[in-house]
């Protein structure tokens, strides 16, 4: 089983250069400017990578990027 919470702490790591505390999984990532669609893209990149499989585009909106928690029930679901 993969572990979808590292995934996301790596990509968020690697596409944004930040690392989130724990209670900063609900921070608006896209509204305090640290997200935007070239990060977006990266963080797909990352994600695929490490999942070993390719991430439709119409399988997500700029919405599921908002925040650690939006990014990590995007993983869960595709």
């Amino acid at each position: 089983m993969k572990d979808y919470r590292k995934i996301v702490t790596d990509a968020l790591n690697d596409a944004v250069g930040i690392e989130l505390k724990e209670e900063q999984y609900n921070l608006d990532l896209i509204e305090n400017g640290l997200m935007d669609s070239l990060t977006m893209m990266n963080m797909v990149i990352h994600m695929e990578e490490n999942l070993g499989k390719r991430i439709d585009s119409r399988s997500f909106s700029n919405d599921d990027f908002r925040s650690f928690e939006h990014i990590l029930s995007l993983i869960r679901r595709i």
